[in-house]
């Protein structure tokens, strides 16, 4: 007798971690490899997480608001939607942001004829200061001044430099704190793979935007 239920409570338990099991890889996806509905590993948190990159929760934004170009002409960064956008905050005092800068400038040359901007944002130095750096390093993307600190405070930038990325919805879905090395062939395959839109955001965790 004692033998059968030694053997029933076996199988109960058997079913248990069964139950548990299933619960886990369908319901807890950041226990089971980060699985989508298809049960393939999420390419975008791959590619993320090779670049150091934190998924945004709730794909915070779109946002609209303008600032000036180094002519003084108004961008509104409503204007890109459509384009993955690379948004860096940066000044030309930072050694960190002129580390970085030059590999920013590789990756986008290699992408700017695709559905790709990258737009640096430079916090509170006049025009004239930036122009000189936009010269040393012959910068071809664009540059914005932060002249007021309104984008930093609406992206609650701490640290420079800071990149976003947002998505073709102008919303931001990953940021990187300090400079990384973006003309790497791992920066490259996440952003040709987001340009390519096969996916959206990783909106599952992560830090979130005031």
């Amino acid at each position: 007798m004692k033998g059968r239920y030694y053997i029933a409570a076996v199988i109960l338990l058997a079913v248990v971690l069964a139950v548990v099991a299933v619960y886990y890889i369908h319901e807890k996806p950041e226990n089971a490899a980060l699985t989508t509905k298809s049960g393939k590993t999420d390419k975008v948190d791959q590619l993320f997480g090779e670049m150091g990159i934190i998924p945004v929760s709730g794909a915070a934004g779109p946002f609209d608001i303008a600032l000036q170009d180094l002519d003084g002409r108004a961008v509104n960064l409503s204007e890109y939607k459509g384009k993955i956008v690379f948004l860096n905050f940066m000044t030309t005092w930072c050694q960190s942001c002129r580390d970085e800068v030059s590999s920013m400038n590789k990756l986008y040359d290699g992408l700017k004829d695709k559905n790709f901007a990258m737009v640096a944002l430079d916090l509170e130095e006049q025009a004239s200061v930036v122009k000189k750096f936009v010269k040393e390093f012959k910068l071809s993307f664009t540059m914005l001044l932060d002249s007021d600190a309104r984008a930093q405070r609406l992206f609650g930038v701490r640290t420079i430099p800071t990149t976003f990325i947002l998505d073709k919805k102008g919303k931001a879905v990953g940021s990187a704190a300090g400079p990384r090395e973006w003309e790497s062939k791992k920066s490259i395959a996440l952003f040709e793979y987001l340009i390519s839109g096969e996916t959206g955001p990783p909106p599952r965790r992560g830090t979130g935007l005031p």
